[in-house]
């Protein structure tokens, strides 16, 4: 975790990092026969979007947009700012795929967060898909259940949203399959 801490701003471990096995080849075949690719959103600081493009770019993924987490979100809010950003952009931005569980949580208001922040600014609302991968079934279970006990526990103090529909793909074969089966159901 120090070693994460120390290298999250630095542009030399940024551009030397590998690729999620099958990632590049599943996004670009997303990107040419399920639907584009529009964006890139990355909890990487903005400070380092030059060398995410680049990074991107090199490693061949399929060209799109890329948005940083702006230098004023602390790293530990980066993946609510994700999904607040993605309820905002939820007309254009049908899909999400992410492997970390906090961008799951973060679609959904935490117990007591209404008493933390304004109940208008929390990320709860977007209806478009979160494609989470990289987690075996019973490993995405529990953290399904996680997200079931805070919907009820804010639902008890009459919050209520909508949620997005959650795609458990244990890799990014699985991702491409489920994407392709969503995008001809929409």
């Amino acid at each position: 975790m120090q070693w994460m801490h120390e290298r999250r701003e630095c542009a030399e471990t940024a551009s030397e990092l590998p690729t999620i096995a099958g990632a590049v080849e599943c996004v670009r075949e997303i990107d040419q026969r399920v639907a584009p690719v529009l964006v890139y959103i990355t909890v990487r600081p903005d400070s380092l979007a030059q060398v995410t493009a680049r990074w991107l770019e090199q490693k061949g993924f399929a060209k799109a947009s890329l948005i940083c987490r702006p230098a004023h979100i602390p790293f530990e809010e980066g993946n609510r700012w994700k999904a607040a950003l993605l309820k905002r952009m939820y007309l254009f931005v049908f899909g999400i795929v992410d492997d970390d569980p906090s961008v799951l949580m973060g679609f959904f208001p935490s117990p007591g967060a209404e008493s933390k922040v304004a109940i208008s600014s929390l990320p709860h609302g977007y209806k478009g898909t979160l494609f989470f991968f990289g987690h075996d079934e019973d490993e995405a279970a529990a953290i399904l259940r996680r997200v079931e006990e805070n919907i009820d526990a804010c639902r008890l103090r009459g919050v209520c949203f909508d949620r997005p529909s959650v795609v458990v793909c244990p890799d990014w074969n699985e991702v491409l399959s489920k994407a392709a089966v969503s995008m001809s159901s929409d």
